[in-house]
């Protein structure tokens, strides 16, 4: 097997973090080595462009298999192309077409929409109330559950600028498969990095809040109380004891 190593440091993680989707079928570890191999090193408009032919090559074969009526094979498909998407713009910002940023977003996020209808358990689109405006998100029941069966419930928060497919990587997969609702969302940024969605959908940036504290008229997604899954940083465990509707209980926070 071909062995791929990037001196540059975060070339190297972008590509463990693309091998590491092939976990959950996310991502092939040919392809994923094969597009490594193509890539200059330390060249960021490189990295933009291989990972985007190969997410185009994906895309291509997807909407192929979901022309045919095979939803297994489209949902593979449509899987790989937005976690390939989704690497592409790992780099963006640093390549010489920044302003491309937007345009590969859209393009993981439809990949993201098609797999969404082509789960098993096909997902459910929510849309949840945030200030002045609203967050798109999207509840998976568990795929051994009734319509009307409550379950804990995993909330896959991004951490505000990871790509929306990611999250079945991330802690969607984990949880299905242990009997658990998911669910996940596009949030606004709380950070200094531009958001991705918001850039999108013009939704402001929000506002600091203290750890924990809530909008006004929080909704509760289906599921009963939350079990809180950041993938990045510590902003859902430290919230969670502010959390008046989940008990305050930081346990069970996972």
């Amino acid at each position: 097997m071909t062995s791929v190593h990037f001196t540059d440091d975060d070339f190297q993680y972008g590509l463990e973090v693309a091998l590491g989707a092939s976990y959950r079928q996310a991502a092939d570890v040919g392809e994923v080595l094969a597009t490594a191999g193509r890539i200059e090193d330390g060249d960021a408009d490189s990295w933009v462009q291989e990972w985007t032919a190969t997410a185009g090559a994906a895309w291509s074969a997807a909407m192929e298999a979901e022309q045919c009526g095979r939803r297994v094979s489209a949902l593979a498909h449509f899987r790989r192309a937005a976690t390939y998407y989704a690497t592409a713009l790992y780099r963006i910002s640093h390549s010489s077409e920044p302003e491309r940023e937007l345009e590969l977003w859209r393009r993981q996020r439809e990949c993201w929409e098609h797999a969404v209808d082509l789960f098993a358990a096909p997902g459910e689109r929510l849309s949840i109330p945030y200030e002045d405006t609203t967050l798109p998100g999207y509840f998976f029941r568990a795929p051994d559950s009734q319509p009307s069966e409550c379950r804990p419930l995993v909330v896959v928060n991004n951490g505000s600028d990871g790509a929306t497919s990611q999250m079945w990587v991330h802690g969607g997969a984990a949880a299905s498969d242990r009997g658990y609702h998911w669910m996940t969302f596009d949030p606004v940024r709380v950070g200094p990095r531009r958001p991705r969605r918001a850039a999108d959908r013009r939704v402001p940036q929000a506002p600091r809040r203290r750890p924990g504290q809530r909008p006004e008229n929080p909704q509760r997604p289906p599921g009963g109380d939350p079990l809180l899954l950041p993938v990045r940083g510590a902003l859902a465990p430290r919230a969670r004891p502010h959390d008046r509707q989940g008990h305050g209980d930081p346990h069970q926070t996972v």
